[in-house]
């Protein structure tokens, strides 16, 4: 399954529930995250959450009702009020290979050979 993974630079935990995943920049209030479980949805200073885009949100509130498109598509991250938080155009995707910042909260986005949920990008 496809998979979003956010980090948290700052020096506080922060909450996404609320929060919105749209694949329409013009639509930004796609998905809103549920506010069911903050201790699910509370991503820690220095920490990652990893969501799955598997299109199956009776799973649990960590998983997303689409899916990423792999020929490619935007994704982004907005705040309920619709003001965007961080967003992506992505290409045509590789099969286990994953997308990602070259640093943690760095700007720059590649192709990373090595896909590694739940920590720093190699």
């Amino acid at each position: 399954d496809d998979w979003i993974e956010i980090y948290n630079p700052g020096k506080n935990p922060v909450d996404i529930a609320g929060m919105y995943f749209s694949q329409d920049k013009e639509n930004p209030l796609g998905y809103q995250i549920p506010k069911a479980n903050s201790s699910l949805t509370t991503i820690q200073p220095g920490g990652f959450l990893l969501l799955w885009a598997d299109g199956n949100p009776e799973q649990g509130i960590l998983h997303l009702k689409f899916k990423l498109n792999q020929n490619g598509e935007y994704i982004g991250l907005f705040y309920e009020d619709g003001r965007s938080i961080d967003g992506l155009t992505f290409e045509k995707q590789n099969e286990n290979m994953s997308y990602g910042r070259t640093s943690d909260g760095g700007k720059d986005w590649k192709e990373l050979s090595v896909p590694t949920p739940g920590k720093s990008n190699q």
